[in-house]
């Protein structure tokens, strides 16, 4: 049962846009702008047909490349792509590219990749596999109607069948009709021999290895559609000629793009070059809180598309939702939902329990869920164990020190800045600026506040005592520096 509000748990009937045929569900999707255009281009009449005239559902795939540990946020258009099309009773395949992660995909890029040891490629293999598996299970568990018959989800990697291929076996067999000029001209092709890095032969025959692994679905589960990024488009087409010229002459196969996931202004959202930045969609790289609280700080401008794009709530409720936000932007109901759908189907209610407990006693002053606070919920990552200025938007740090007897908050804060060189716990505040923040009251410990000056330069200066330091649930403190800076501490012998 899911524990969040969303207006309408969804599957056919909000996709379908009122119960109509398969072609017009995908149709309402592409209108949704969920995917950017059908390939082959103006081959739209032939999928509308394709689609309808099965009795059943249909496979569609997706292959994601292990080059980090943990996918981010921009790969989760991609994925709930599928899943909006499993929510309609078709087959969802995600491919891990053990395999092709090896070779290196050449789009967009200008140089060839930095090569993955076989140990990082394995490992990266199986995290991203688990992931994918635990989104799809979420969206199970609680995006489909009661009742409903979600398609089935299934997460392969191309290793496996990649493995024993002999080199021989792969150009002779069902990649013989692949053409040179096919892959010279691909725009990532020419970008590259035009430039002064040129291309390796490995990354050149990128296109064919992806095409291998179309036509191995096609064989084993009859996958005609492959889904990917607008980056896609060359090694999506590969694959569709690859498919015509089998030895299943005639087959007519669709590829369907995702957009690029951008915000208002055209910057691109959720991978950034400065890695703390990025949005993974690994609570290990990015907890649920930070995910949480990017989501929740989203721009009144881009919120209404990304609630269309990465949520399961029709076109009506979307609007409805935006209606009543611009009504009463102050309370961010069109963010939170945004934040609470995408942070559950991420990480699950636990995950979302604990990203909602965190943004009440950090922003919402909570005193009873600070009060309830467990070592798992110390565990969950929020306060990271170094400084913290990136991907949640939150100074925060988390340090355990060694309880002792006597010691005010002032002298506290004061001795971790001397031990800290003005640039770890404290961030960058120099003593003047402890003191002027003590004094002004700013400073709570355990979110107590005092009613007067004089009450808090008292408790301020006064010996911290346990009972009165320390949460007993979790055996630490929390110090509040400022509106966004924090300072958890962990207490040794207690």
């Amino acid at each position: 049962r899911p524990i969040i509000n969303l207006p309408g748990r969804l599957c056919r009937r909000c996709l379908s846009a009122g119960g109509g045929s398969a072609a017009e569900s995908v149709r309402a999707l592409l209108d949704r702008g969920c995917f950017q255009a059908v390939l082959p281009l103006k081959s739209e009449k032939y999928f509308n047909e394709y689609l309808n005239s099965a009795s059943g559902g249909r496979y569609f795939y997706c292959g994601f490349d292990p080059t980090a540990n943990s996918l981010h946020l921009g790969n989760l258009l991609a994925i709930v792509g599928l899943l909006r099309l499993r929510s309609l009773g078709h087959g969802a395949i995600f491919v891990v590219g053990g395999a092709t992660a090896r070779i290196g995909d050449p789009s967009g890029r200008m140089s060839d990749r930095v090569r993955l040891a076989e140990r990082d490629v394995e490992e990266n293999s199986a995290s991203i596999g688990r992931q994918l598996a635990g989104i799809a299970d979420n969206h199970g568990k609680y995006f489909c109607c009661d009742g409903a018959r979600p398609g089935e989800a299934v997460v392969l990697n191309n290793q496996s069948w990649h493995a024993n291929l002999s080199a021989t076996e792969f150009l002779s067999g069902q990649l013989s009709g692949a053409r040179l000029h096919d892959l010279l001209g691909k725009h990532s092709v020419q970008t590259r021999l035009n430039s002064k890095h040129g291309m390796s032969v490995k990354e050149f025959l990128y296109p064919l290895f992806q095409a291998y692994d179309w036509l191995h679905l096609y064989k084993t589960y009859g996958c005609l559609v492959q889904i990917g990024g607008n980056d896609q488009t060359g090694n999506i087409d590969t694959g569709l000629t690859c498919l015509r010229r089998s030895e299943q002459s005639g087959v007519l196969a669709f590829g369907l793009t995702v957009p690029l996931l951008t915000t208002s202004d055209g910057q691109k959202l959720g991978k950034s070059d400065q890695l703390a930045d990025t949005v993974w969609l690994s609570s290990e790289r990015t907890s649920p809180f930070a995910l949480y609280q990017r989501l929740r700080n989203t721009p009144d401008a881009d919120v209404g598309r990304l609630l269309r794009l990465f949520t399961f709530l029709s076109d009506r409720q979307v609007a409805e939702l935006c209606e009543r936000h611009a009504a009463a932007p102050e309370r961010y109901e069109a963010q939170t939902t945004l934040a609470d759908g995408v942070t559950l189907l991420l990480h699950g209610e636990a995950g979302l329990a604990a990203a909602r407990k965190w943004t009440s006693i950090l922003f919402g002053e909570d005193s009873a869920a600070l009060a309830s606070l467990t070592p798992a919920d110390l565990a969950a990552g929020v306060l990271s164990e170094s400084p913290s200025r990136g991907g949640d938007r939150l100074s925060s740090c988390r340090r355990r020190l060694a309880w002792r007897d006597g010691v005010s908050l002032r002298q506290l804060l004061l001795s971790l800045l001397a031990e800290d060189g003005g640039n770890g716990s404290l961030g960058q505040m120099t003593p003047d600026q402890v003191n002027q923040a003590l004094s002004a009251g700013r400073v709570t410990l355990n979110l107590r506040r005092h009613t007067s000056a004089a009450e808090s330069k008292v408790a301020l200066d006064a010996p911290l005592s346990r009972d009165s330091c320390v949460l007993p649930g979790c055996g630490a403190s929390l110090i509040k520096l400022s509106k966004r800076r924090f300072l958890l501490i962990e207490w040794d012998n207690l």
